[in-house]
């Protein structure tokens, strides 16, 4: 097996890559690029108690053109002065750009469209654009915790999925994160947690209430010829309805490189797909509760090492069985959130269709937790851009 992906902890550039797009310029370049071009959409920004909610819907074109218009000058920045600084040489920024134009054949047709519009809508040039959305896949880095409790393991009998992204902030990621709300045209609505000019999802949930996260494997068969697993989870999101249906679409997919994938449906179903590019397994729940972390647990694995946040998500949450709520879940993300690698905390509820969120400086799972209901995510679509400023910060009413 190929093993041409190249490792190390340059791969915090991403993390920083799509983590700087974001508030250090601020939309503000939208409203003299949108007056040029005034049919083409433009993002919906509000900010909910310090989260920052984008709105967006179209075609993939569409919705590339406008979130670049949106976010183009943090775009710049960050490609200019976060991932040039990650990865000083030229010769070795082309050598990746390369690697990422060969997936490109493996990429489907919306998403390349949608690259392309966030490269028109910015002002960046495309191969930067994808280089930013295969990053992950050329560098390895992020360590993640979830967990999901349903029925009988949790105070109401629903279901609760927990979730903490870890990965080096740089004293830039962490201050740049952002919940984007896609309605793509023939498709159905999702939202990401992540930042802007990523087009693929770390964490996300759909409006049938599907929700999923990611959290890497290393040492894991690899290679470059598939799709970029941001993507393939995007396509979930913007596809499936139900755990299964997840599953088998992993199958079947082109895959990468090693990671965990923690999916949940309301029925409620839940599923950890452990896959590299030539396997993938499936573990379910044991007791209504199903964790994991960074390893593999099923079946052969190249790495047979394990991590100190396993037990203690087995211990806070076998502490909180049949009284496990949203505050329970937040308390079990502190426990494990890897301090200053931890930059963003998340607790899905998918039969109520809300989050809560903590973004902020690490570890964010120890922050205060913002509360972003159905209605702001689902509702109705926010009042045309034409008829606000365009690009403007507000609080929604």
């Amino acid at each position: 097996m190929a093993r041409a992906l190249s490792r190390g902890w340059l791969a915090l550039a991403l993390g920083a890559l799509l983590v700087a797009l974001a508030p250090a310029v601020g939309p503000l370049g939208l409203a003299r690029r949108a007056a040029a071009d005034p049919a083409v959409p433009v993002a919906d920004v509000a900010v909910v108690s310090g989260i920052r909610v984008v709105h967006v819907a179209g075609t993939p074109r569409e919705m590339g053109v406008a979130l670049g218009r949106a976010l183009g000058p943090e775009i710049d920045l960050l490609y200019r002065r976060y991932l040039c600084l990650f990865v000083p040489l030229p010769s070795e920024r082309a050598a990746l750009t390369a690697q990422a134009r060969s997936m490109l054949k493996y990429i489907p047709e919306d998403y390349r469209e949608e690259m392309e519009g966030l490269a028109a809508g910015s002002g960046l040039a495309f191969d930067q654009i994808l280089f930013a959305n295969c990053f992950l896949d050329l560098k390895r880095a992020p360590l993640c915790s979830t967990f999901t409790a349903a029925g009988p393991a949790t105070a109401d009998g629903g279901l609760i999925f927990g979730r903490n992204l870890d990965f080096p902030s740089l004293g830039v990621a962490h201050e740049h994160s952002l919940v984007t709300v896609y309605r793509p045209t023939g498709k159905k609505p999702f939202l990401t947690l992540g930042w802007p000019g990523f087009v693929g999802a770390l964490s996300g949930m759909n409006a049938d209430g599907l929700a999923l996260a990611v959290m890497n494997v290393f040492l894991e068969e690899e290679t470059p010829e598939g799709t970029p697993y941001t993507l393939l989870f995007r396509q979930i999101l913007e596809t499936c309805s139900t755990t299964d249906e997840a599953i088998a679409l992993m199958r079947a997919a082109r895959r990468t490189v090693g990671n965990n994938l923690m999916v949940c449906d309301p029925r409620p179903s839940s599923a950890l797909i452990e896959f590299s590019a030539v396997k993938c397994d499936v573990r379910r729940p044991v007791d209504d509760l199903l964790y994991a972390t960074n390893h593999f647990r099923v079946g052969p694995s190249l790495s047979k090492a394990t991590c100190w946040r396993y037990p203690i998500l087995k211990r806070e949450l076998a502490r909180r069985r049949g009284a496990l709520d949203v505050v329970g879940a937040q308390e079990v993300l502190a426990a494990v959130g890897q301090w200053k690698l931890n930059i963003q905390a998340m607790v899905f509820r998918p039969q109520e269709r809300d989050l809560w969120a903590a973004f902020g400086e690490p570890p964010a799972s120890k922050r205060p937790y913002v509360h972003l209901p159905a209605e702001l995510l689902w509702g109705p679509a926010p009042a045309p851009p034409a008829a606000r400023q365009h690009g403007k910060l507000s609080e929604p009413l």
